[in-house]
């Protein structure tokens, strides 16, 4: 395995967490607004395993729910460079390779993609994209045998939204809008993208699959 991230330091805690269970795991710094970044990334996995069989397109960045108004073009452009062209530079620098082995692609999206509230303009823009590049590209690469979905998650306990998690209004009206009654763990997310990529989601391909605790059934 391999993990990817802008973050020298937390992806190396990351990688260093998974071989602590007995696992191999290695870390390589990538950017993926970046084309040529992306493309070292896959060069650096498959030179250590020999092929890929799996990329999980997980980068993101939030807006903060800033009002539509309050949105600067720097934050605008961060959120589409992050949220949109690094996953798409994503699947294109992992095709080749994917190809080769039958793998897949799972990308993080989010219920902002499915509807509004789920953060603000930009990062809800983003993650309509995300939903937009699935469908899309699944279609065009199914004939080469690659399988490409994404998980729509809710409120998850990430570094990304512990202000909101612990904030007392933000927090709880997340677990109050949640039929489950609380934000999602990064476990249940995982879970869902390890049966995505896995061998039992064979025939599903171009698919969302909301994991938000019953959100956007309301």
């Amino acid at each position: 395995m391999l993990i990817g991230d802008i973050d020298a330091a937390r992806g190396e805690a990351v990688a260093a967490e998974i071989r602590a269970h007995g696992l191999q795991a290695a870390f390589g710094q990538v950017d993926t607004t970046r084309k040529a970044s992306v493309e070292a990334l896959v060069g650096q996995a498959v030179a250590a395993h020999g092929r890929l069989d799996v990329v999980f397109a997980n980068a993101g960045v939030f807006d903060s729910f800033l009002p539509f108004g309050e949105i600067d073009e720097a934050l605008f452009d961060r959120v589409m460079a992050v949220n949109v062209k690094g996953y798409f530079f994503t699947c294109q620098a992992a095709i080749g390779e994917l190809r080769k082995t039958g793998g897949n692609i799972v990308m993080t999206a989010s219920v902002a993609g499915l509807g509004a509230g789920g953060g603000g303009a930009a990062y809800t823009a983003s993650k309509y994209a995300t939903i937009g590049l699935i469908n899309q590209i699944a279609v065009e690469v199914a004939a080469l045998g690659v399988r490409v979905n994404g998980v729509a998650p809710g409120g998850v306990k990430t570094a990304m939204t512990a202000a909101y998690v612990n904030d007392p209004q933000v927090g709880a009206l997340i677990s109050q809008a949640t039929p489950l009654g609380r934000w999602a763990e990064p476990q249940d997310i995982a879970d869902a993208v390890v049966f995505l990529a896995s061998d039992e989601a064979r025939y599903i391909t171009g698919t969302v699959l909301r994991v938000d605790g019953g959100m956007r059934s309301r």
